[in-house]
């Protein structure tokens, strides 16, 4: 496997979908158990406004929907929300070992607690951009960096300035995961520079009940995730992770 030194990743993510939502006492009571991990604590609120234009009335729904943790730097985030349970990172990205054995860390308390349901799907996403200098590529397509791709009749008339692609791969006999990838020109980070999107999900919901099987399965679905991310790129884009 190839260690890139400058990895695109701007944020990775897993994420456990409950059965069917769980009461906000519950998420409460579950977020203490791994509160202690992380410096910060936010609570995540909906606010729903309701307007009765024959009445002329209107009212504000309120209602607490998650717990957000996340470390002192703010690169770690753990949230317990009422449908489901969600990990991520943000650059400097730690590496899978480290951002599994966190996951499995945290899961491993949140799960003694009686109220938290079973998984019913379970994500893996890797955001990744692409940031190309106009020094080195003064006008950079994507077909030089992505074979995620659309195609464009115009290409050999005029250069395209933005686009956005998306794919879905159903899970089958031969596939047990669902796939869907995103390829896009977003907004660059620095002036002089042009940067494309490749967000890849993993997605299965055929879930094992034994935690082995279960976290086998994951290390399965990040196989599948590099393999489609190092599917996607080519040479000219791993020159840009190796600067």
């Amino acid at each position: 496997m190839v260690i890139y030194r400058r990895p695109p990743i701007i944020e990775a993510i897993v994420e456990f979908v409950f059965q069917s939502p769980i009461p906000f006492e519950i998420v409460e009571r579950a977020t203490e158990r791994i509160k202690r991990f992380y410096k910060f604590d936010e609570t995540e609120e909906v606010f729903e406004t309701t307007v009765d234009v024959t009445a002329r009335k209107s009212s504000l729904q309120h209602s607490k929907q998650g717990r957000k943790l996340s470390s002192e730097d703010r690169n770690h985030f753990a949230i317990v929300r009422r449908n489901s349970i969600v990990f991520s990172v943000v650059p400097p990205y730690p590496g899978w070992p480290a951002f599994i054995d966190r996951i499995k860390r945290d899961m491993s308390h949140l799960r003694r607690d009686r109220g938290i349901p079973s998984a019913k799907q379970v994500g893996i996403r890797y955001i990744n951009r692409l940031d190309v200098p106009h020094r080195t590529y003064p006008t950079p397509q994507a077909a030089l960096f992505l074979k995620f791709i659309p195609s464009d009749p115009m290409s050999s008339a005029r250069a395209s300035e933005a686009y956005m692609l998306r794919v879905e791969y159903p899970t089958s006999d031969h596939f047990p995961f669902a796939l869907k990838v995103t390829s896009a020109t977003v907004e660059p980070p620095l002036v002089h520079t042009t940067s494309f999107l490749l967000d890849l999900d993993v997605i299965s919901t055929a879930i094992p009940k034994g935690d082995d099987e279960l976290w086998e399965m994951i290390e399965k679905m990040k196989v599948e995730e590099r393999g489609m991310f190092e599917s996607s790129i080519t040479d000219a884009a791993r020159e840009l992770f190796m600067k």
